[in-house]
């Protein structure tokens, strides 16, 4: 590095670059930061090598990237200035490496910073913080920071006012900044500024010419251009030269050298001269026009201006009527105030651009006698325009003016005003259709439009729709967009000769059969190109609704069809048009034309010029999203749509929208009920169904209306459903089913609910199946199981469109067989679907449907998933009962935890749930999760044998067995191991064939007189076996047990040296995993003490063949429950169903039943069943105990009841 600076420098040896360069590259490879930015400088410069701006923005950014400020600044350079950077100019990254320079304090990198801000490049504008950075650069006494703040106070830029209301503004802070800039480094922009300041005494300076010549002239000879145009401008005025005389050569000679560099004034200051001839023997606009483009191109106003007038006058160019008003327009859009004057005669006589009258009132008015003049003026006060109001008797006169000098669109316009009956002193269709005629003969497309209307209507003259075809053949070839509108309504409805046409045999529809559309479809897209109201809305119908083929719309360019004087050959213009001569004939060009995105173009094209069909077309769209990615859902722009509908006409389905928005606060501020109602009685009124409806809702709710009327509901619903509006129909149905506010039908309510279902609303059809399950308003007729069927037929019809209740209960229907095959899949099936759509008692279903393994695989998790669901949204006893169970077992990924399921039984049995009853007593008598406590647990078994548990009644004849909880009552023991028996629980017939295995007594004696049960061993196998064969373990350990070969006695404890009692008893199965907790104890004892009886430890088992004792419930219409608070104790009468009413429960299948070995049972109960009769007296055997081994909850049949269900959304 040190070598190659002194090889740069001359230092020690010959001033040698290339010789530098090479040892510059060598350090600079070794990471030597200054040697980096060292040959950075060179590759940039061209020093010792060729210029290379890549290869010097590769070691800017070497040394930048190190540290080096320098090199950061001009890495920042390249960048702003795009100089050997491959993508070119990139600001953000100029800003970032100024940044990181002017963080070390390098001048120019803050005064780089300060332009940033100054001007928006890489960062937001801020005057402010650009001339903090300006200060801090100036600061180090950097002239271009001087320079800038100086321009800072000058221009006001980034400072405050200071309250001299100045703005900012101190010219005289800024002539010391330009001073500091000049004294720093002669900086030409200073100098040149300095001479400003001069020329206009402005700051602490006397104004002096001389002086301001003087740094004018300096900062030109450094090859500044604004000094070399100020120079010019001394030159061209005389002012501060020594002649102190103008000099247009002179003035021409420098303006050319600030011209040469760009300066846009300077190149137009030289056009000038060449355009005037100043400084030259002759003018040359073409030398002229050539300058003025080169001005113009930086888009000064002056320049386009003149541009403009020498392409309006064809002066150094052609003239080009088009390029000159849109030069004037670029001139007036940059300031140019002149320009609008030109602009505006353009587009008054159409001349480059589309005619308009804004802005030459005044100069018509000099162009008195002129027809066109006379013309516009009289269009001006017609439609008050440039003129202080409308005056339509001085339009006429000025119209007349004009068409007595055989102007053609004067003569159509008083055609208009005697049509209209304006200006004149009583319409006159007849003179209207003179003038009109007068100018059609001259070729005027729009008189011979508006005679076509007055010829096809009748109107003035004798109706003649061939002859008024032909003139809007004749005005249609021309390109007029109202006769091509004219023509296409025509062929459209096959009126005249010309509707021929739509049918050429070619079958250019697809075969839709739309031959007028066909014919007409090409006229409209032709006029809707031309920007016509009408006809892009019906553009929009085209495409919305596919009417055409894509064939018919491929429209030849307006006036390739020749002008037709006859219907025929207007027939065959449009027969042109309709078989598309271009001879594609591909298959896909037969298809429909059906596209929403094209329909949203033309109906968005039509609703801005107001077309009110066309708007609510862009409403409907926008709010529904339908037409397309490019135009989304977008609620405040329908609305602004919708509203556009309803300002020219009572459009009724844009109002119902505006209420829909207002209802739901979509593209509103906010929800505003009443406005709402508002616009859904403006609908309803023009007999719009759905708006009934909704206005039914609103009564019948008391949604923006002063009280809730159901009366008033019904009515609205009555109209709407007369209209066979199928949602009217169901809830007009819903209300007379219920009697809300009209007379109760049921009948009448199931026809509409027929009428409304057959047409596939859900909703009805769930209605109906109800009214079929429930048996209310349907045919008398009808068996239980026929009932069945139609409400299973109309519950899967519903349940396939989503209805979440109906799929819940077409859900029991297949678990049940009722109406249809039972089938646990199905039913699995639709239950998973409603519960996750929110039915609770779904979610139940499932539950036990995964616990169990019917329909599915057993599941544990998601048992207990859609049970914890179940149970956080509703107090569901049976939800909560099987919670319960899994907390005892420890299944569904919860650790066993006796706590939790006492807490969730408790709340099940507090409901009157006979099954939580009973495992909550096994709870309490086993000391699982609670206190052992046998007088709760004995309550709690009698509360679950009063609703007909089976299992209770077993556990009722241990308690009696065992003297627990009550007083022993060998006798009530066995009447209750009977009533189980009955029940066919299995555990009962081995607690009895215990009894007659070991022979059961009525008092601790054991007297033959106090036998209850005898002992009878062959009794005790037949119970065994019974037990045994429902899937009882603990009777299949007895069996062998029995028939096994007598052990020892045990031995017998004397009661006087111990209260414990002795057990007679055989040897008790090991439990298979380690849960062998009991209930007790059955034995004889020598010793007087109670006998006991063991009771078993249940897990989960499977239904026996009781009918369940919780009944389903009833629901309204809104599927609240009628008939009775979830869950809650109920008696068993009000809990069993009646034998005949095709509910779940009478079609139930009972497989076998199990216990699971914790004591918990998860199904419901059966109905209760009387006590059986007192035992045999010769039965007289005390029974003993055996524990049984723990076994995993095994399948069983569940029968789900709804408790309560959120209301469903019903709108």
């Amino acid at each position: 590095w040190m070598i190659g600076e002194c090889y740069l420098a001359g230092r020690g040896v010959d001033v040698t670059p290339t010789t530098a360069v090479q040892w510059l590259q060598r350090a600079a490879s070794q990471e030597v930061v200054p040697a980096q930015y060292r040959l950075a400088r060179c590759c940039h410069e061209g020093v010792g090598m060729a210029a290379n701006l890549s290869q010097a923005v590769k070691w800017y950014r070497a040394a930048a990237e190190q540290g080096h400020k320098e090199a950061q600044f001009h890495l920042g350079d390249c960048y702003a200035h795009g100089r050997g950077i491959a993508a070119g100019v990139n600001v953000a990254e100029a800003w970032k490496w100024y940044q990181r320079a002017a963080a070390q304090a390098h001048a120019p990198a803050e005064n780089a910073v300060g332009d940033c801000h100054r001007y928006g490049r890489g960062t937001s504008v801020s005057l402010s913080e650009a001339y903090r950075w300006y200060e801090r650069s100036a600061q180090q006494n950097y002239a271009w920071a001087l320079f800038n703040v100086g321009e800072c106070h000058f221009l006001g830029l980034g400072l405050a006012d200071g309250g001299g209301g100045s703005g900012g503004i101190d010219t005289t802070a800024a002539v010391a900044y330009y001073r500091r800039a000049i004294t720093a480094a002669d900086l030409a922009p200073a100098q040149d500024r300095l001479g400003e300041c001069y020329q206009g005494g402005l700051g602490s300076l006397v104004a002096d010419d001389d002086a301001a010549f003087v740094w004018f002239e300096k900062a030109a000879d450094q090859g500044y251009a604004w000094g070399a145009y100020h120079v010019g401008q001394c030159y061209a005025t005389g002012r501060g030269t020594l002649s102190n005389a103008a000099d247009a050569a002179m003035a021409l000679e420098w303006f050319t050298k600030a011209a040469e560099q760009g300066l846009a004034v300077a190149q137009f200051a030289v056009g000038e001269a060449f355009f005037h001839g100043r400084g030259m023997d002759a003018a040359a606009p073409d030398r002229a026009v050539s300058w003025y483009r080169a001005a113009a191109a930086q888009a000064l106003p002056e320049a386009e201006f003149a541009l403009g007038g020498c392409y309006s006058e064809g002066l150094g160019v052609a003239q080009d009527l088009a390029q000159a008003m849109q030069w004037y327009r670029t001139a007036a859009e940059h300031g140019w105030a002149l320009a609008w004057y030109p602009l505006g005669v353009g587009y008054y006589f159409g001349r480059g651009v589309p005619q308009q009258y804004d802005e030459a009132v005044a100069c018509f008015l000099r162009c008195d006698g002129h027809p066109w003049a006379q013309f516009y003026l009289a269009e001006c006060h017609r439609l008050g325009r440039g003129v202080a109001a409308v005056d339509l008797p001085l339009a006429v006169d000025w119209y007349t003016k004009a068409a007595a000098q055989s102007l053609d669109v004067a003569q159509c316009a008083l055609g208009d005003r005697y049509r209209l009956g304006e200006g004149v002193a009583t319409a006159d269709a007849t003179e209207a259709a003179r003038w009109y005629r007068l100018a059609a003969e001259q070729g005027l497309a729009e008189a011979q439009d508006k005679l076509g209307v007055q010829l096809r209507d009748g109107d003035g003259v004798a109706q003649d729709v061939e002859e008024a075809v032909r003139w809007f053949a004749r005005a249609a070839t021309q390109g007029l967009a109202e006769a091509q509108y004219h023509l296409g309504c025509c062929l459209r409805d096959g009126r005249g000769s010309v509707a021929a046409a739509g049918d050429d045999g070619n079958d250019v529809d697809g075969g839709r059969g739309n031959g007028g559309w066909t014919a007409a479809a090409p006229w409209f897209l032709r006029a809707a190109q031309s920007q016509h109201v009408e006809a892009s809305y019906e553009m929009g119908v085209v495409y919305r609704d596919g009417l055409v083929a894509r064939r018919v719309l491929r429209v030849p360019p307006a006036g390739v069809v020749p002008a037709a004087t006859t219907a025929a050959t207007a027939a065959t213009a449009a027969e042109a048009i309709a078989a598309n001569e271009n001879g594609d004939n591909d298959d896909d060009d037969t298809a429909s034309c059906q596209s929403h995105a094209q329909a949203w173009e033309w109906f968005v094209t039509a609703a801005a010029h107001g077309h009110p069909l066309a708007a609510f077309e862009c409403g409907r769209y926008r709010y529904l999203g339908t037409a397309g990615p490019a135009v989304p859902c977008d609620y405040a722009r329908a609305v602004a749509f919708f509203e556009d509908a309803t300002r020219v006409t009572e459009h009724a389905w844009a109002q119902f929208y505006l209420a829909e928005c207002h209802r739901l606060g979509r593209g509103v501020a906010a929800v505003d009920l009443a406005v709402a109602v508002d616009w859904y009685a403006k609908a309803a009124a023009q007999s719009l169904d759905v708006a009934q409806c909704a206005l039914g809702d609103r009564y019948r709710l008391g949604e923006g209306v002063a009280t809730a009327d159901a009366t008033e509901a019904a009515r609205w619903y009555r109209l709407a459903a007369e209209q066979g509006l199928a949602e009217a129909q169901d809830k007009l149905g819903v209300q007379l089913r219920d009697g809300d506010g009209v007379a109760q039908d049921v009948e009448e309510a199931v026809r509409w609910f027929a009428r409304a279902a057959t047409q596939g609303l859900a909703e009805a059809q769930y209605h109906l199946a109800e009214a079929y399950r429930q048996g209310e308003g349907v045919e008398a007729a009808l068996s239980a199981d026929e009932r069945s069927d139609a409400a299973a037929r109309w519950y899967a019809a519903a349940a396939t469109q989503g209805h979440a209740m109906a799929q819940y209960r077409y859900g029991e229907c297949c678990r049940d067989g009722r109406g249809v095959p039972q089938s646990y899949d199905e039913a699995f099936r639709w239950s998973r679907a409603a519960a996750e759509q929110g039915v609770v008692e779904a979610g139940c279903n499932v539950a036990f449907f995964c616990y169990n393994g019917q329909g599915t695989a057993v599941d544990y998790a998601a048992a207990m998933h859609w049970a914890q669901a179940t149970v956080r949204a509703l107090p569901d006893s049976w939800a909560q009962n099987l919670v319960g169970v899994m907390y005892a077992d420890g299944l569904g990924g919860v650790v066993r935890d006796y706590a939790q399921a006492v807490h969730w039984l408790t709340l099940s049995a507090d409901q009157g749930n006979a099954v939580g009853q009973y495992n909550l007593g096994n709870r309490y008598l086993n000391g699982e999760g609670v206190v052992t406590d046998e007088t709760r647990a004995f309550q709690l078994f009698e509360a679950s044998a009063a609703k007909g548990y089976h299992h209770a009644y077993d556990g009722l004849g241990v308690c009696y067995a065992g003297g627990k909880g009550v007083a022993r009552d060998a006798k009530r023991a066995v009447e209750y191991y009977r009533q189980a028996m009955e029940r066919s629980y299995p555990l009962a017939w081995f607690h009895l064939g215990c009894c007659y295995r070991d022979g059961l007594y009525d008092d601790d004696a054991g007297d033959a007189t106090d036998v209850v049960v005898a002992q009878d061993l062959d009794e005790a196998r037949r119970c065994f076996q019974e037990a045994s064969s429902r899937g009882c373990d603990e009777a299949t350990a007895a069996l062998v047990a029995l028939d096994a070969p007598p052990a020892a006695p045990p031995a017998v404890v004397d009661s006087t040296a111990d209260d414990t009692p002795t057990l007679d008893a055989p040897p008790t199965p090991t439990p298979a995993d380690g849960d062998s907790t009991s209930n007790g104890s059955s034995a004889h004892a020598t010793d007087a003490e109670t006998t006991t009886v063991v009771v078993e430890q249940v897990a989960a088992s499977e239904m026996g063949a009781e009918e369940d004792a919780a009944a389903d419930h009833d629901y309204d219409d809104d599927n609240h429950i009628i008939d009775g608070e979830a869950g809650a104790a109920e008696s068993t009468s009000e809990r069993v169903d009646n034998e005949d009413d095709g509910s779940p429960r009478d079609a139930a299948v009972t497989p076998p039943s199990a216990d699971d070995g914790n004591g918990l049972l998860t199904e419901p109960p059966g109905p209760e069943i009387a006590p059986s009769p007192a035992a045999d007296d010769e039965i007289a055997s005390a029974a003993s105990s055996c524990t049984p081994t723990t076994t995993q909850p095994s399948q069983y049949l569940y029968e789900m009841y709804p408790n309560q269900i959120s209301p469903l959304d019903q709108e």
